[in-house]
């Protein structure tokens, strides 16, 4: 008997060593394992040194591709209103690779996966599979990512690289189903700008458009000479409302230059905020003036002309001097001439001042009259000597019958 008091005893202190460390639920209702003072409904404390673990696990000896443990964690009594975490075995059989999965439920549904870090430490937020470090898919077209700066601050996204020449890190935006479409952003470490790639359908898409470090801007380039350099190819400006504008100005807005539209294809020149020259949707050259009354005129010009030389085509008067043709007689230019005030074929003083003047047609007309003019002065040559000729005759006459025989 003595015997067995003393198994007992010892059996008791084994337990009590065993135990030691463990609470089973105090009068608050707290269990601690580990913990001889849990602060918590369970508080589990171990006592390794630092860099080791040993506080719990929670398992599952299926081993299979998909095997997992899950803790569930709700403000509720109802599984179908927690959120979760969640171990997951993602190789089959081995056990060697596992992914953490975090759910969450929504309107009394059963908890889904949200979020995931997977086995090689990619975070997939939205998806089960991701790709990248931070992986983030939206569902529908909902908008995938926000950063929201505090009141009065700001907010950044910052990508951090060692490089020292090349793309230092980026931006790029591409389709799921092709992997040469796409659009990317990408800074260059040695600071000598941003490169805007996009996709023409290859593996490897040439820079389209580059912004330098000096605020350069190129299109088309990557090394930019000016603000906007342009390489191989045009520029088109698009406005719904009418007038598209070019302008050229101080830093105040003054004096102006540029070129606009009207709204009607007409393109304006401006200088000093003032529009000097204007081409019309038909081809009308303006200066000096923004309308044309008379569309016929290629160049209206409001102002004077100086120029070193002018050349206008025209044909010439020289018909005027061929074979048979005919003179009017002066006297019926005179009666013209008192009747109507200007010489026959060319235009009254008023036409000229409504119209203007045809410089060719003007000038063939004058060249028309001053070659008559000099068939009229032949002619009157001719009678002139023909008269001479006459009056030396009668003045050789007359000397005969004064002189004494």
């Amino acid at each position: 008997m003595k015997k067995y008091y003393l198994s007992l005893i010892a059996f008791l202190a084994a337990l009590q060593l065993s135990y030691a460390q463990n609470t089973f639920p105090t009068p608050s209702g707290n269990v601690g394992i580990g913990a001889t003072t849990p602060l918590l409904l369970l508080h589990v404390q171990g006592t390794n040194a630092a860099g080791t673990f040993n506080s719990a696990i929670f398992g599952n000896t299926s081993g299979i591709k998909g095997a997992s443990a899950r803790v569930y964690l709700s403000g509720n009594n109802y599984i179908s209103r927690s959120t979760y975490i969640e171990g997951i075995n993602v190789e089959a059989n081995t056990g060697n690779e596992h992914d953490l999965a975090f759910g969450t439920s929504s309107s009394g549904s059963d908890p889904v996966e949200r979020m995931r870090i997977n086995h090689i430490g990619n975070v997939g937020i939205g998806t089960t599979a991701p790709l990248r470090k931070l992986h983030i898919k939206a569902s529908n077209s909902a908008y995938a990512f926000l950063v929201e700066a505090a009141a009065g601050g700001y907010a950044n996204v910052d990508i951090l690289s060692d490089r020292t020449s090349g793309n230092a890190g980026g931006f790029r935006a591409f389709s799921s189903g092709d992997a040469n479409s796409y659009f990317e952003m990408t800074p260059q470490a040695d600071r000598s700008g941003v490169f805007f790639k996009f996709s023409d359908g290859t593996a490897s898409p040439s820079t389209k458009v580059t912004f330098t470090s000096t605020g350069n801007v190129g299109i088309g380039t990557t090394t930019p000479t000016e603000k906007l350099s342009i390489t191989s190819g045009s520029i088109k400006i698009n406005n719904s409302n009418p007038g598209n504008r070019l302008i050229w100005s101080r830093l105040d807005n003054t004096h102006a230059t540029g070129l606009a539209s009207d709204g009607y294809s007409t393109l304006q020149f401006i200088s000093n905020g003032v529009q000097r020259m204007a081409l019309t949707p038909n081809g009308n050259l303006l200066i000096g003036k923004t309308t044309q009354v008379n569309i016929a005129y290629r160049l209206d010009i409001d102002g004077s002309i100086r120029a070193n030389k002018m050349v206008v085509n025209t044909t010439g008067a020289d018909y005027v001097f061929e074979p048979g043709y005919k003179l009017t007689d002066l006297g019926d230019v005179e009666a013209y001439v008192k009747k109507y005030r200007h010489l026959p074929k060319i235009q009254t003083a008023q036409q000229m001042e409504s119209n203007g003047l045809e410089l060719a047609e003007f000038n063939t007309k004058l060249l028309e009259k001053v070659e008559e003019l000099t068939l009229y002065l032949i002619e009157k040559d001719k009678q002139i000597k023909a008269q001479e000729a006459r009056l030396k005759r009668l003045e050789d006459a007359l000397l005969k019958k004064e002189t004494p025989q």
